[in-house]
């Protein structure tokens, strides 16, 4: 569990320069940056390797430091479009704003996002963020209560633009849900036909890369090291299923799945980045609850880093759930192909 931030506003400055030197690094580009109906002259950072641009300046509000950040690539438009803000308060934390520092255990400093993603449009906050949200909430510590927050990691991690631009494209992925909602809820009121459900509950299923924040570990060192883990490993086994021929898909509730013609489930996957006996129980109860009880016949495979003991893989094929195993090699998950494909063309799940 994170803890909100609560240095006053020498020590907040000294955080907001720890961030500033994290996403300094980078090919430096003058342009415009558009903001509520007006722009301005700005130097963002281009970081090339991830696909995402920042701009920190540390006192352009008076409550805030403006830490804005997009996708587009600015060598390529002389006026960009801010894709999420995230902007921690000039003094401890304050959650009318949607940015925020926040300390672990270790006493290392976060950088956290509340949800409220704001923008223009009707229904685009933090309620509807939270709905439509694929990847995993923080608790933290605030005011007495807790409260759940997407966590970007140590503002000190390398990884931390890589984070940073994941987020940034899962925000857009989320605006473009809330506004096909009010597409659909306009054509259902005139036609008085029955509302179809959200965009991640709706059959006609797709895959979207899950935004990697912290996760919860299970060890103090792996809430440090290992945050973005479980969405790396996604990503990897979706361009693993894909290299071999299948088609990837997710939701809400379920890491990746492939259907067959029919469009039932045939393989369920469910990443774990800990073979401890906590995640291990909780993928068990996943694969069940969204594999067999959905359909008998639909395979359950679980992903692991490591091979797990031989009486617990006994264990899991007993109850027909397969085992593929993952290693990181250069800071990145690698999956076996062939190891995948031997794994799903086998017809016998327990043979």
């Amino acid at each position: 569990m994170l803890t909100a931030f609560e240095g006053d506003a020498h020590a907040a400055r000294r955080e907001f320069d720890v961030l500033d030197r994290a996403l300094s690094e980078g090919t430096k580009v003058t342009t415009k940056v558009g903001y509520k109906g007006a722009s301005r002259p700005s130097e963002v950072v281009w970081h090339a390797k991830v696909g995402m641009w920042s701009l920190l300046i540390p006192d352009y509000t008076k409550n805030r430091f403006w830490c804005c950040f997009g996708i587009e690539d600015p060598r390529d438009k002389t006026d960009l479009n801010i894709t999420v803000e995230i902007n921690p308060a000039h003094e401890g934390t304050n959650f009318r704003v949607a940015g925020a520092f926040a300390n672990d255990a270790r006493g290392d400093t976060h950088l956290c996002h509340n949800g409220g993603i704001g923008g223009s449009k009707p229904g685009v906050g933090k309620t509807a963020f939270f709905r439509h949200y694929l990847g995993d909430l923080t608790p933290m510590m605030y005011q007495g209560r807790t409260e759940q927050v997407v966590d970007l990691g140590p503002t000190v991690s390398r990884d931390l633009p890589r984070r940073i631009a994941r987020f940034a494209r899962e925000v857009v992925r989320i605006k473009k849900a809330i506004e096909k909602e009010g597409e659909e809820a306009s054509n259902a009121v005139h036609s008085q036909s029955e509302r179809r459900r959200p965009t991640n509950r709706n059959p006609s299923y797709d895959f979207t890369p899950e935004f990697s924040g912290t996760r919860r570990s299970y060890t103090l060192r792996r809430i440090i090291e290992s945050s973005a883990d479980h969405g790396l490993v996604v990503d990897a086994l979706k361009e693993t299923v894909e290299r071999i021929g299948h088609v990837a898909l997710n939701d809400g509730t379920r890491d990746l799945f492939v259907t067959g013609d029919d469009r039932r489930v045939e393989f369920l996957f469910e990443v774990k980045t800990d073979t401890t006996t906590q995640p291990i129980y909780t993928a068990v109860g996943q694969l069940l609850l969204n594999g067999r009880a959905r359909d008998e016949a639909t395979r359950m495979i679980l992903v692991v880093p490591d091979t797990p003991k031989p009486e617990t893989r006994d264990a899991l094929r007993s109850i027909g759930i397969d085992v593929l195993d993952y290693k990181w090699r250069k800071g990145a998950p690698a999956i076996s192909s062939s190891k995948l494909r031997r794994l799903m063309q086998r017809l016998d799940p327990l043979a």
